[in-house]
């Protein structure tokens, strides 16, 4: 019976904080291109503003697209604080 490879990370790999998902587009048959955001204060709309600044880009297979999404729906039992009012439904389609 074969095994899963092991998980290294032989290079540091930084944290991303996103709030939404701002595009996925199919590039090739079955595999996404995916473009996250993070809502902020904006400095360039003045006081009050916000901005959704794209902080992290993924190319997902649809595989990896649909173990991430069943990932997703359970871990919102054990979510901190922090992220409990975050919106799941922050998708924007273009």
């Amino acid at each position: 019976m074969a095994t899963e490879p092991k998980i290294v990370e032989p290079f540091f790999v930084e944290d991303k904080v996103v709030t939404g998902l701002a595009l996925a587009d199919e590039i090739a048959p079955g595999v996404f291109r995916c473009s996250f955001y993070s809502e902020q204060r904006s400095l360039a709309y003045g006081i009050g503003g916000k901005e959704r600044t794209v902080t992290a880009k993924f190319i997902l297979t649809a595989d990896a697209m649909k173990a991430l999404a069943q990932a997703l729906a359970t871990a919102g039992e054990s979510a901190p604080d922090e992220f409990a009012d975050v919106p799941a439904a922050s998708i924007h389609q273009h």
